[in-house]
């Protein structure tokens, strides 16, 4: 089975992979609503920061604050 995400490219957190809600339907739906530029808040949890430190992260929900 494979788990459909959406990889996104931080400045500040290297790369998150978003996978919560993400489906095969909407996967590039979710990609193109991202605005570049913009500041996102992401909700990364304790298994994907102490586990992935140098790897890519799971952000488990995200919302644009700027």
């Amino acid at each position: 089975m494979t788990t459909v995400s959406v990889l996104v490219k931080t400045q500040d957190c290297g790369p998150l992979a978003i996978h919560w809600g993400v489906t095969s339907d909407n996967q590039d739906e979710i990609a193109a609503s991202s605005i570049p530029g913009a500041t996102y808040e992401f909700d990364v949890g304790w298994f994907s920061r102490t586990f992935f430190k140098n790897g890519i992260q799971s952000a488990r929900d995200y919302r644009l604050i700027g």
